[in-house]
């Protein structure tokens, strides 16, 4: 079963299925296969050290940071449509509120085995999901402050904290010429597949009065941008590799972005407006980048 077919068991005999919607919402295996690779390539520029404080920053992030803030999110979002790594989400229910606050605490506990300097990239990712997810402020219903959270919160953060856990002490990142630019193709390639994930949602999103990117400017300009961002995000990758890895990886990582390009633009050229069809696509071709993304990372840690 790949990814994009993952829903809730059915036969989990040993958890009462009220508390089994709980840990579903959560969506790990979302979290730990298709936003990993952001951590990974930050861990990967920033010394690449395996050690145990490294664990506990790759869980805290992955599993009670973004578990906590997707289960936030889908408390006041109340999908009943497919969402990002479920066809079909469970119900949402009253426990779920302080269900993903609690997770989001315990992450915050286990950043703290690792610095202070993680654990405020934490509490910046709680904050913005607040900001991002509750009535009083919806910025997911603004089209541009919903990018500006992805690009800080997964594409950033994400990267900084993978940067911050590979060497103790943390590698300066600021004079790292490798690290900014890292840094620079996380941000573009998270913004870039940001709109592409709301294509599926384009209806249930304007019903529930949430002007998206993708409602507010519509398919063809999500593409346009994404293919934008993708572009100038693997320009970097490229140039990244050149540098630390040399000329035959440029190259590979060069003919994987070109691939990349090629099947978004493939998807935008025979777009239609089919819920299901858009989200097995996406998770796809994320599923593809992750799976390249880590292979790849992984095979240069073990040279290392």
């Amino acid at each position: 079963m790949n990814a994009a077919t993952l829903t809730p068991s059915e036969n989990v005999a040993s958890v009462p299925r009220p508390l089994w919607s709980l840990f579903v919402h959560l969506r790990l295996h979302y979290q730990l296969v298709f936003l990993s690779p952001l951590f990974a390539w930050g861990f990967a520029l920033g010394g690449g050290e395996f050690s145990r404080r490294a664990g506990w920053g790759f869980l805290a992030f992955h599993v009670f940071l973004y578990g906590g803030i997707t289960a936030y999110n889908s408390f006041y979002d109340r999908d009943e449509g497919p969402v990002g790594g479920l066809r079909q989400p469970p119900a949402v229910t009253a426990p779920l509120l302080g269900f993903s606050l609690a997770v989001q605490l315990v992450g915050l506990a286990l950043t703290l085995l690792v610095g202070w300097q993680l654990a405020a990239l934490y509490v910046i990712v709680m904050v913005l999901s607040v900001a991002y997810s509750h009535p009083r402020f919806r910025w997911k219903a603004r089209p541009l402050l919903s990018l500006l959270v992805v690009a800080l919160g997964q594409g950033a953060v994400g990267f900084r904290a993978g940067w911050l856990c590979a060497a103790t002490p943390p590698l300066p990142l600021l004079s790292s010429y490798e690290g900014l630019l890292g840094m620079g193709a996380a941000i573009l390639l998270t913004t870039g597949f940001y709109p592409l994930s709301q294509l599926y949602q384009i209806d249930e999103d304007r019903q529930r009065g949430d002007l998206t990117f993708a409602v507010t400017y519509g398919a063809k300009a999500s593409f346009h941008f994404s293919l934008a961002c993708l572009v100038a995000g693997g320009l970097c990758i490229a140039l990244v590799v050149l540098t630390k890895f040399g000329l035959r990886d440029a190259m590979l990582a060069f003919g994987a972005q070109l691939l990349l390009w090629w099947v978004v633009l493939r998807w935008h050229r025979n777009f239609q407006s089919e819920v299901m069809g858009n989200f097995v696509t996406l998770h796809r071709l994320q599923l593809a980048v992750s799976a390249g993304t880590l292979g790849y990372v992984s095979f240069r840690l073990l040279l290392g």
